[in-house]
């Protein structure tokens, strides 16, 4: 079994692994309402601007995406798991 992380992949792996048989796609997410926070938090940014700089990350990630694989990003489609942050964290500590 080979076992390849995104640290060897990459943002688009779901798009680079597409031919591999048995492969899990798990994708970690937080809303919206987490990310402004924490953006707020990082940056000291307002809620305005902490709302602009998430839409302008996830425009580059989708461009990026499509660069690569020639699709849309669409998470909910590519994935064959998404976990919030929460259940990320919970599955660090064990």
């Amino acid at each position: 079994m080979t076992v390849l992380t995104k640290q060897s992949i990459g943002r688009s792996a779901d798009y680079v692994l597409h031919h591999y048989p048995n492969v899990i796609r798990i994708f970690i997410y937080a809303p919206k309402s987490f990310r402004e926070k924490k953006v707020m938090e990082m940056y000291g940014d307002s809620p305005e601007a902490a709302k602009k700089s998430i839409a302008k990350s996830d425009a580059a990630r989708s461009a990026y995406y499509k660069s690569i694989s020639g699709q849309e990003w669409a998470i909910h489609t590519a994935m064959s798991c998404a976990l919030t942050h929460r259940w990320a964290r919970r599955l660090q500590q064990t």
